[in-house]
Order: structure tokens, then sequence, then C-alpha cells
């Protein structure tokens, strides 16, 4: 995706290492954001629906640049047909990606200013995004799950739409590394606005102001609405908004660029020699890397996983002899009382170490698959048990 945007859009050439570079503190950006970072990454699931189709929309962002900007006709004619494949694949995951897709295609007609898009793309993209759409919302899954939701008032509804909202502005801007980043990219728009000024795409953009602002405003909202009523007014997963999340911040980069670009003052700190730039910058970058929850988060896991890894393998003996019993019988202890009996292998550690492990740190730990009557049908089902004894 930086690749494309350097060269079709900055029209400028980097070095790899500094593409590379973007691509890091980028990715590393996204995993602090993020409201729920476990399930998101290390939930199969989970991961497959909703981490593999940002990597694919990632993706198409850099064909869409390319399908715009390039001049050549047969790389125009491969991503005229690869881009609607994509569009029908990306929406079908889950919901989310429909309110997704929806806006990036209203992004792109509003944008492609020289008409540089074909109909007969227009014409195959949203007949295979109305395809897509229909495949997720009559699938036999949604409906299912909607026949288990309990309704909830209007009210409540609302109150969850509206802190869900609140959810993602906090998540985003309580992080340092947001303010950092979203600066950096305000100074490179200020520095690259000749070219900006130059692109057609960017003209409307440009001129219009207030346009990201709406839609930045208007994108979370359009993302979080039908699904809490689709929800009957319930509360969406965190891993949900992890989506919205990074799209809205993408939303801001390319805000702050823009901004950057519309100012005439010049803030490149030219009285600054390179080197000292640089190092300004790599420091804050640093810091602010370091300045967020889930870092704290990653050094607990590193602590606690050998004991989590010790619990869930013999849990999953357990489990496993029970089911190749003729009792068909699981005896089983709750995670807080296996933790204990762990610690007592331990016992020259010092009481941080102790409480450290007992925090279960939300990078690593989920939910107790103990804790819950649906959790222990699943793992009943699963071994093929009669019964499962937590104590």
């Amino acid at each position: 995706m930086f690749t494309s945007i350097s060269k079709y859009l900055l029209q400028k050439k980097y070095l790899t290492a500094e593409l590379l570079l973007t691509t890091f503190i980028f990715t590393a950006l996204t995993i602090c954001i993020y409201p729920e970072f476990s399930t998101f990454n290390f939930w199969f699931s989970s991961a497959v629906t909703y981490q593999l189709p940002v990597i694919l929309t990632q993706c198409e962002i850099a064909f869409l640049i390319i399908l715009i900007q390039t001049q050549k006709k047969a790389a125009k004619n491969i991503f005229s047909i690869l881009l609607p494949v994509l569009v029908f694949i990306i929406t079908g995951f889950n919901e989310v990606f429909i309110a997704v897709q929806l806006f990036i295609l209203a992004a792109v007609f509003f944008l492609d200013a020289s008409k540089r898009i074909s109909k007969t793309f227009w014409f195959a993209a949203l007949f295979l995004f109305a395809a897509g759409v229909l495949i997720v919302l009559l699938s036999p899954g949604s409906q299912v799950r909607a026949e288990k939701i309990e309704p909830k008032s209007n009210y409540l509804a609302i109150a969850a739409i509206l802190y869900h909202m609140g959810e993602v502005c906090w998540t985003i801007f309580k992080t340092p590394f947001t303010w950092v980043a979203l600066c950096c990219c305000f100074v490179a728009g200020n520095e690259n606005k000749n070219i900006i000024a130059l692109q057609p795409s960017l003209q409307k953009l440009y001129k219009k102001k207030w346009l990201l602002p709406c839609l930045i405003l208007l994108f979370p909202a359009c993302c979080i609405a039908p699904a809490v009523f689709a929800l009957k007014g319930g509360i969406l997963p965190d891993r949900y908004l992890n989506v919205i999340t990074l799209f809205t911040l993408i939303l801001l980069i390319v805000y702050s660029f823009i901004t950057g670009a519309t100012v005439n003052e010049s803030v490149s700190f030219s009285f600054l020699s390179r080197k000292i730039k640089i190092l300004l910058l790599y420091s804050c970058i640093i810091i602010a890397l370091l300045c967020n929850t889930q870092v704290i988060d990653a050094y607990k896991s590193l602590i606690a996983a050998p004991l989590y890894n010790n619990i869930l393998t013999e849990r999953e003996n357990i489990l496993s002899l029970a089911s190749a019993s003729p009792t068909k019988t699981a005896v089983i202890k709750n995670y807080g009382n296996a933790l204990n009996d762990e610690l007592k292998n331990y016992p020259a550690s010092p009481k941080t170490f102790s409480g450290l492990v007992q925090q279960k740190p939300k990078l690593l730990f989920v939910t107790d698959d103990l804790s819950t009557v649906y959790s222990l049908d699943v793992l009943k089902k699963y071994y093929r048990l009669d019964s499962i004894i937590v104590k």
C-alpha cells in the first residue's frame, strides 16, 4: 500500500528500507490502538474473519490507486478484473466490511475526477458487492444468532452506539503514538504540498476541507449503528471495533496529511540539521511506542505464558483421558485454583511474580473456557463427555 502511495500519489521513489520502516511504524500503531488485540490475533476464527479482510482491504486500496493513476493498459485490465473479485471476497467476511467497502467504493467514485475507471468495472464491482451483501445478510448463521438475541429498548441501543463511538475515539486518541504519527503526517503533507495540489484525485479533498472531518465522524457511526440494531440494542464485541478503529485512524492520517498541505507556512524545521531531525523523530517514535498498554500487557503475557501453557496443556490432557474413559466425566480445576497449584512449584518466587501472573493480561488471556455454561457445553460435545465437573 505504501509503495503505491509513494509511487503514484506522491510520485517519489523511496528506498526499500524507508518503505519497510513506514510499514513497521504503521503496523505497530494499529496494534497499539486496537481495543482488543487478543481475540483479533490469537483466536483462529476471529483472525480469519477480521484480520484477513483487513489485509485484503489494504491490498485493495493499493490496487485502486494503481488502477486510477497508471497509464498502462495491461495493468488497468488486470486490476479491473481483480478488484471486483476482491470486493466480493472482502464483503463476504462479515457485516463491518459491508460498510467499509461501501465507503471505499463511494470514495473512489467521488475522487475519480478524471473518470479513469470504466463503467464495466463499476458494474462488476457493484454487482459483486451486492452479491456479497446478500450472502452475509441471508446466511443461516446470521438468522440463528438473531433468534438467540434478547431485544433491548431503543434508548439502550442509542446509548450503545454512543458508547462504542466514544470507545473508538478513546482508544485512538489516548495513545501517544497516534499523536506522533499524526504530527509526522502533517509535516509530510506540508513538505509535499506542491505535488498534492497537482493530483486530480486529491483536488476535492484539497479544496473541500470540511469533507474529511465529516467522513471521520460518519464512518464509525455508519459501521456501529447497523450492527447494534442487528444485535437488537446489544453491545458489540471489541474485535468488531478493531476494524472500525483501524479505518478511522487511516482517515485521520489522510486528514492530517491534507491539512498539512493546505498550510501556507513551512513547518519543516529547516533550522535543524538532518541528523538532529532523524534523532528527534526516532526518539519520539520509540517513546510513543513504549507508552501504551499493549506493550505492558505483552511483557506481562511473556511472564505468565509458561504457567498459562502448563494449565491449558494439563486441562487438555484431562479432557482427552476422560473422553477415552468409560465414565465420560472430567474433573478439572478452574484457572485460579490451577494457577495456585502451579505457583507451588516456584516456592522461592517473589510476590511480584505471583502478582503479575495472577493479573490475567488481556493480550494473552481472553476468558476461561470453564467459566460459562456455553463453553462447557462446547467442550462436552467436542470431547464427547457426559459431564465436566469444575472445582
